[in-house]
């Protein structure tokens, strides 16, 4: 089951981290001066963590997550979900044909978030609306930086909390796992057959994941960003959630990345990082990357992957 936590990378096809122009800002501000005055009110003390969430205050997070430090903060933030928005992501190379994605704008007393909010293999449209449209609440989730596209911070949605009960969890897994009896290993008998196909590098391997570069795309028609597209094979009994902190590419570091892609227990399925550069599709040499994963139902639970310097078929 897709959830969540494959929009950050899904995602990459509606956003982009970018550096926080003043144009950027400008824009932010406007919608912030006109908001005030109508959500000024909070639902929620402001003044503590809440289970490990600690309140986004929006002038401190509405900036490129390379500048503020910020990125992967447990946050908290309050307010009315004044838009529900879908992106279609279907020639996005995902596995698994049509492809829909859905992020939400975010009303606050402060500003305005954009929140991503789940994907469209299990909820319709129909279901999102009813779930979130114009319901005032409070969403928990991970600070992921401004996007320069959408000009405004964007949060991973974790959950969302209406009148006091959660109403939306992305946390929980929601499929039928068999208890795994054999000395608590998550590691399934698997059989490395080699390299994928004859055009994509095998740049990292060991017992739970085996990875491969499969090349650069340009992020979408819309945008010069390019996405940075590796094939990973999950060999494990769960369901995993791969970021990304840096990836290396003919020696040079990119470190302001979205990614947060899921793949099945037992299956293979495309991750992609997000640059916000155009970069040559043509003329890849060298790559490198430090990765870092998490179960998708137990996100304290993973742990990192560091891809040594690879010479690119």
């Amino acid at each position: 089951m897709k959830k969540i936590l494959v929009l950050l990378f899904i995602v990459i096809f509606l956003v982009n981290i970018c550096s926080c122009s003043q144009n950027g800002e400008s824009k932010n501000n406007k919608k912030t001066s006109s908001i005030n005055n109508t959500e000024k009110d909070t639902i929620i003390s402001h003044d503590k963590e809440i289970n490990g969430y600690k309140y986004a205050e929006f002038n401190k997070y509405n900036s490129k997550a390379s500048i503020n430090g910020l990125k992967g903060d447990k946050v908290f933030v309050d307010g009315k979900m004044t838009d529900i928005n879908s992106k279609d992501v279907s020639d996005s190379g995902y596995e698994g044909g049509e492809y829909e994605v859905y992020y939400g704008e975010l009303t606050a007393s402060d500003g305005v978030w954009n929140i991503l909010l789940t994907s469209a293999d299990k909820y319709d449209f129909i279901d999102i609306m009813d779930k979130f449209y114009y319901k005032t609440g409070v969403v928990y989730g991970e600070y992921l930086g401004y996007s320069d596209v959408l000009k405004s911070p964007m949060i991973l949605l974790h959950k969302y909390e209406v009148d006091g009960k959660i109403v939306f969890d992305n946390t929980k897994d929601d499929s039928n796992n068999e208890d795994d009896n054999d000395n608590n290993s998550d590691v399934d008998s698997y059989v490395d057959n080699g390299d994928t196909t004859d055009e994509i590098t095998k740049i990292y391997s060991d017992k739970k994941f085996t990875i491969y570069f499969e090349g650069l795309k340009p992020e979408s028609i819309y945008s010069s960003n390019t996405d940075v597209v590796f094939l990973v094979e999950n060999h494990t009994k769960e369901q995993i959630t791969f970021y990304a902190d840096t990836i290396v590419i003919n020696g040079f570091s990119y470190n302001d990345i979205i990614m947060a892609d899921e793949v099945a227990q037992k299956s293979k399925g495309r991750i992609r990082g997000t640059i916000e550069e155009e970069l040559d599709l043509d003329n890849v040499r060298t790559i490198s990357a430090n990765l870092t994963y998490s179960k998708s139902n137990d996100l304290g639970n993973g742990g990192t992957i560091k891809i040594k310097e690879k010479t690119i078929k």
